[in-house]
């Protein structure tokens, strides 16, 4: 019990969350800032009103090419030249001198050295004989190998920058420059003037030596053989000097001359051709009047629409609780309400021809889901909803609502896909003409008057295929059913249809004799008759499990109640109800047709077995009456209703010895009667006007079932046998329900 008042708990706060989640969505469709001053203008057309500042405002206008053009420039100049550091240098420099020390050592060590094998020496390494003698004259040279490279270690290992390279910069006053160094793939930025040339080290180089008081002599050969080896290890990289220069260009935004706007102020003249420059005026205003506007809107949408909320949902509570009794169907409505307010959000701010807005498609989908009176009443809701995002256009709002409620009448009863896009026709004539007479109206000439309502006219076509390609869609989404799918569901190809007419063909026929009497009452009374037809085809399809225990499906004088006492045997008829509900379940009946499977006793009592436990007991008291109740609920729609009373007295009619139009008159009339009596009505909202045109209804087709046929001897003798075997039988199913 408390896992059942907890489900019932929360399905009601769910829809109290759906319905605030809902109300906040439809305020920020509606009141999020949106370009709405200057609506419909490009760039290149004729402008056809005259157009007006609403507020001061100062407005970039066209690109101010000379100024962009030295930003970039200023900007391609900011990036300093990139130079790559080539640390291999400084390994090729002591490599080379290593080997001019190992031919000397060479030389020094072979006792047959010669003058030749100098001047070798000197031309293999591009040495000067002096060096290579001078060199020689070393004591020890693997002492002053090593010097060489301690030298080189500390002096040549940075940066070196060719001497003219240096001066070129700076005179171009180029003071600082980016260093790559290629090794560890890193840049860096450098003072110009910091940088050493070849010269300066090779002068540093002799301060040391000299300081140090170094075995190597210093002198003029010396001196050449530095400076040969001191290389400048600075290049400039043109390629990424480049990229780096053309990214900063591309980074400049363009600038733009600014106008000096005033509130009032003509911007565009009817007639103007509209350039670049206004457009970039419109969007600015469109920007700031959305900043400046959007807790106004917001707050103005929200009261009024708080009121319509408040309303709608107190309506439909009241007046149409079927919807927000089901889930699915409360969800339906909001999300397709929502779905067309951002449709029309999207289509009205991006220029579209508001009339070509396929708003009526909705009034469509809702009437073949939920039935033409009851998406009138939302469609109207929803048209009031859509004028805030229309700017209270009268003109759009008047179109909507007759092209909406048009679509709505004309598709409520379609039960052809074919009919849909008919009706859309239909709809489209009716925009058609109402955008015409608008347009005569507003003294339009009649070019523009027929242009304008051809795009009414096309709105109607593209309403019905919108609705043609979304209502399979929908339906499956929301476990909703239409005529077209109801009248599929008639179709005797259905398996639950091919099992009642194999396993209970007395019952299969019964159904269709029901649904014939359901559907004519409820086209009587207004009601939905295909439904009523399509439910009746399967109320009784609980009995396919054991057919054999109703009246309908067994042979004459076999009844399978004869061993069972009558509570059990009551307990088997009441029973396929459940298992009814069940089967529907399983192959994903429309709720609505479940429905009436549930409902189509009512809790009505199951009168026979009742009687017959009356019969065998002495005392009604002790009799548990409540086993010889169905468990209903009782009928919640008029459909419903109709079954129940089509079932009760097609079951009675044929338990009539001789059927003439005053014992089916009584028959029909006693029927409804006892039902109404019992309760059984209270729920579904028939009215007795409605009774009197369902009885007269039920009369038509059943004198029409037993229509007086010629008797022909043979057939008279036949029959009175016939009527003398079953009369025992007959007169007891007479008294009320066949089970």
């Amino acid at each position: 019990m408390d896992k059942i008042k907890f489900k019932k708990f929360f399905r009601k706060y769910l829809r109290i969350i759906l319905n605030i989640i809902f109300f906040i969505l439809t305020i920020l469709t509606i009141s999020t800032p949106q370009g709405r001053f200057g609506r419909g203008l490009k760039e290149g057309s004729i402008s056809p009103y005259d157009l007006y500042s609403p507020l001061d405002t100062v407005v970039k206008t066209e690109i101010d090419e000379e100024r962009t053009k030295r930003e970039k420039q200023k900007a391609r100049e900011g990036v300093r030249d990139i130079y790559d550091y080539d640390r291999i240098k400084l390994e090729e420099r002591i490599t080379f001198l290593q080997n001019i020390f190992s031919q000397l050592i060479a030389f020094k060590n072979s006792s047959q050295g010669e003058e030749t094998q100098k001047a070798e020496i000197a031309r293999r390494f591009s040495l000067s004989l002096s060096v290579v003698k001078t060199l020689l004259q070393i004591e020890d040279l693997s002492r002053a190998e090593k010097e060489f490279q301690e030298l080189f270690s500390q002096f040549l290992n940075q940066p070196i920058l060719p001497s003219s390279l240096r001066e070129e910069l700076l005179k171009l006053n180029k003071t600082k420059i980016l260093i790559r160094d290629i090794e560890k793939n890193t840049i860096t930025e450098a003072e110009t003037l910091s940088l050493p040339v070849p010269e300066e080290i090779t002068r540093k180089m002799e301060e040391y030596l000299n300081n140090r008081k170094s075995p190597l002599m210093m002198n003029r050969e010396i001196r050449s053989l530095l400076e040969m080896i001191v290389e400048p290890n600075l290049f400039y990289n043109q390629e990424i000097t480049f990229r780096f220069k053309t990214e900063a260009e591309e980074r400049v935004r363009p600038f733009y001359k600014e106008v000096d706007i005033k509130k009032n102020e003509l911007i565009l003249a009817k007639g103007q051709r509209i350039t670049l420059r206004e457009m970039r005026i419109i969007e600015q205003i469109n920007r700031e009047m959305g900043k400046l506007n959007v807790v106004y809107t917001a707050l103005s949408a929200g009261i009024l629409l708080i009121f319509l909320f408040t309303l709608a949902g107190f309506y439909i509570h009241h007046y149409e609780p079927e919807v927000y009794r089901h889930l699915n169907e409360l969800i339906f409505v909001e999300f397709l309400f929502l779905i067309s307010l951002l449709v029309t959000r999207w289509g009205y701010f991006s220029g579209l021809n508001p009339f070509l807005l396929p708003l009526p498609a909705t009034a469509m989908l809702f009437s073949l889901l939920l039935g033409g009176r009851i998406a009138i009443k939302i469609y109207i809701f929803l048209t009031l909803v859509t004028a805030f995002i229309l700017e209270f256009n009268f003109k759009y709002i008047l179109v909507f609502l007759i092209a909406g409620t048009m679509g709505a009448l004309l598709v409520e009863r379609t039960r052809r896909r074919s009919q849909i896009l008919t009706s859309g026709v239909g709809v489209g004539v009716g925009e058609f003409i109402s955008i015409f007479a608008i347009g005569l109206g507003e003294q339009l000439n009649l070019l523009d008057l027929v242009k304008e309502a051809s795009w009414g006219f096309s709105n109607g076509i593209i309403s019905a295929f919108i609705t043609l390609g979304s209502l399979s869609f929908f339906e499956y989404l929301f476990q909703l059913t239409s005529n077209i799918t109801l009248l599929e569901l008639s179709d005797t190809n259905h398996p639950l249809l091919k099992e009642l007419i194999l396993k209970a063909p007395g019952t299969y026929h019964h159904s269709l004799i029901v649904g014939n009497l359901a559907e004519t009452a409820c086209a009587a009374i207004g009601a939905n008759s295909l439904l009523a037809r399509v439910g009746a085809y399967y109320h009784d399809i609980g009995k396919i499990e054991k057919s054999e225990y109703f009246s309908e499906n067994q042979p004459p004088s076999r009844s399978k109640h004869i061993r069972l006492t009558p509570e059990l045997s009551s307990l088997v008829i009441i029973n396929h109800i459940k298992k009814g509900v069940e089967k529907a379940k399983k192959h994903r009946l429309n709720r609505k047709i479940t429905e009436i499977i549930a409902q189509h006793h009512g809790t009505s009592k199951v009168y026979y077995f009742y009687q017959q436990a009356l019969l065998r007991e002495k005392e009604e008291k002790e009799i548990d009456t409540t086993r010889f109740h169905y468990p209903g609920p009782l009928p919640q729609t008029k459909e419903a209703g109709v079954v129940l009373l089509a079932d009760s007295v097609e079951a009675a009619s044929r338990a009539i010895i001789e059927p003439n139009p005053v014992s089916i008159r009584n028959l029909v009339k006693k029927i409804i009667n006892d039902k109404f009596v019992d309760g059984q009505l209270n729920e579904c909202n028939l009215t007795l006007q409605d009774l009197n045109k369902i009885s007269e209804c039920f009369i038509k087709i059943l004198l029409g079932i037993f229509h007086t046929r010629i008797k022909y001897p043979e057939m008279e003798r036949d029959e009175n046998r016939g009527n003398q075997a079953h009369k025992k039988e007959n007169t007891l199913l007479a008294s009320g329900d066949k089970e």
